[in-house]
């Protein structure tokens, strides 16, 4: 009944296994659900596979789309966690547009809960989308999106931390 079961919490935490497990995205992702399920559900659970997959593949792999598909491919296709990821992705593809993106996502999955972790996720990701090449401003988009911009903000930077490494931040 904990109402911040499917939060932010666990996945702010996926920075660890992939460090435990760089290039090794399915040993991230074990450990990843081995440590969300022990205060998270579900959801949450997803999210923490989901970047640390994505981050221990970026020890390895640069390209986001690729990075992208591997990090979906470790979670259920029918998940909200997917559902918000989508959105974001095509609403971006058709907009271009920040705001625009923002509220599809927030159309498809936003909850009361600000810490939820579907929207926070997408919220993430679209950081990377808008300013795929430029550090502070998709940290700055991420962030800017609202709700839980701690983890956003810092889970964002440690996928491209780990993707580009140290010679391409600022």
């Amino acid at each position: 009944r904990n109402e911040f079961k499917d939060s932010c919490g666990s996945f702010i935490r996926s920075e660890i296994w992939a460090c435990v497990a760089p290039g090794l995205p399915l040993l991230a992702a074990r450990l990843a659900r081995e440590d969300a399920v022990v205060d998270h559900t579900d959801e949450s659970a997803y999210a923490e596979m989901l970047f640390a997959v994505i981050e221990s593949a970026a020890y390895v792999e640069e390209d986001r789309d690729k990075l992208m598909a591997l990090g979906l491919a470790a979670i259920p296709d029918d998940s909200r966690m997917a559902h918000a990821i989508r959105a974001m992705q095509e609403a971006w593809d058709r907009t271009r547009d920040w705001a625009a993106t923002r509220q599809a996502v927030l159309d498809a999955e936003g909850r009361w809960n600000f810490t939820d972790a579907p929207q926070n996720i997408a919220f993430t990701l679209l950081g990377w989308y808008s300013a795929p090449d430029d550090f502070g401003k998709a940290i700055c988009d991420s962030v800017n999106c609202g709700y839980d911009t701690d983890c956003t903000g810092a889970t964002l930077g440690a996928i491209l931390g780990a993707a580009w490494g140290a010679r391409r931040l600022p």
